[in-house]
């Protein structure tokens, strides 16, 4: 995951640490969420979970699915916070609005997509598949918001 380290720079370090730290637990998730479900790291899906794993792989995802938007809103609430407090940045800056609703539409992406998850959760040929896939569609995502919104909004503060 890309994250926009050369632009945390600008911040204080109180906003550098709280940035960085959650950066560091995004990472930490998200590997943890890919090596979850050992199947499905197999190529050429669908993996079916072997039967003694999928109990297991089951009954862990939805934790995955809740901590990921519980992460995502937090560190969005954090950085919207300390974009506001830079000079020039208020509530109606262009490019803050544009930032703002890009969190507003990830949140409900990933609404959408643990909503899709837990449609389908309880199919034992897809457990695999849905690990795989949601990791990397929220990867894509996170990428994508980061390199359109964070690194130009930082490099300009």
């Amino acid at each position: 995951m890309i994250f926009h380290k050369h632009a945390l720079e600008t911040l204080s370090k109180t906003e550098h640490d709280i940035i960085a730290r959650e950066h560091r637990q995004l990472v930490k998730y998200l590997n943890q969420l890919r090596d979850a479900c050992e199947c499905s790291k197999e190529p050429n899906t669908p993996a079916k979970c072997k039967t003694n794993m999928l109990a297991s792989c089951q009954g862990r995802f939805p934790s995955y699915l809740y901590h990921i938007i519980e992460l995502a809103s937090k560190h969005f609430i954090h950085e919207e916070m300390i974009m506001l407090r830079q000079p020039d940045v208020t509530e109606d800056y262009e490019h803050f609005q544009k930032h703002y609703k890009a969190h507003a539409k990830i949140m409900a992406k990933l609404h959408r997509m643990v909503d899709a998850c837990f449609s389908n959760i309880n199919q034992e040929d897809l457990i695999s598949r849905l690990y795989r896939d949601f990791y990397l569609d929220i990867t894509k995502l996170f990428d994508a918001h980061d390199k359109a919104f964070d690194n130009p909004f930082l490099k300009t503060h």
